[in-house]
């Protein structure tokens, strides 16, 4: 059984009071927020842990924290509207549980970032979001890149709703199985107004047991969108997924 968390914690570079005119000034303290972050991580003890929007002060935490459980990939850059900013996505694999870890960054595909790992003797392919930039043939130059591999999850902040398709219709065409879909209450944010984001796709001999966001806000108030901050400190609420192998 594999449990995997994916979550943008929203990199401090992109915090303006402008884009959270809803939210207290204090709950979007740097430190606080990445106080419950870590609090959430903790709490969560995934396997399988893919961030989104990580800057280098907020990584180094993770680091101290957290490399005495996890193996933590290097802070790959991710472009948006191509400008490359300080922030981007890592990958945490839990030690005990996986053996011959190995990390890599795909400059020709935009930064991309993938694990490969083992659990069982079985081959898993890790991939860390899609860049935010030229996101379709992104997907397409992923699919490519990691066709002759049959296991493999795709986590990430994917910047599109699930109803509109686009690149989650490649995938799905290509075998990929999507873990959360959009219904009633199905959204990982909701600043501007109610989004399903974020996401974890699968292939291969995996059977999907659970799939939930962790949202404890309910929906699209003021009151709530301060309860988000309050509760994980970000604008997007952690997609938790159980397969089974």
């Amino acid at each position: 059984m594999l449990n995997i968390l994916s979550w943008n914690i929203l990199a401090d570079e992109y915090v303006e009071k402008k884009y959270y005119k809803m939210v207290q000034d204090k709950l979007m303290d740097r430190k606080l927020r990445i106080k419950i972050i870590c609090k959430k991580i903790k709490e969560t003890k995934y396997d399988i842990i893919c961030l989104q929007e990580v800057m280098i002060k907020e990584y180094n935490i993770l680091i101290k924290k957290f490399s005495k459980k996890y193996n933590i990939s290097r802070l790959t850059h991710i472009k948006w509207q191509h400008i490359e900013g300080e922030s981007g996505n890592l990958i945490m694999i839990r030690l005990k549980k996986f053996n011959n870890i190995k990390f890599f960054s795909q400059k020709s595909i935009e930064n991309i970032l993938y694990s490969k790992i083992y659990y069982n003797d079985t081959k898993i392919i890790i991939v860390d979001d899609i860049s935010k930039n030229k996101r379709e043939n992104n997907v397409i130059n992923i699919i490519k890149k990691i066709e002759k591999y049959k296991n493999v999850i795709i986590c990430g902040d994917f910047n599109i709703n699930y109803h509109h398709k686009g690149i989650y219709k490649l995938l799905e065409d290509n075998n990929f199985i999507t873990s959360i879909h959009h219904h009633s209450n199905n959204f990982t944010y909701f600043i501007e107004r109610e989004k399903l984001l974020d996401n974890i796709l699968f292939k291969g001999d995996f059977t999907l047991n659970k799939a939930s966001i962790d949202n404890m806000c309910s929906c699209r108030t003021v009151k709530h969108i301060n309860c988000m901050f309050k509760k994980v400190g970000s604008d997007h609420f952690p997609v938790m997924v159980q397969l089974l192998l």
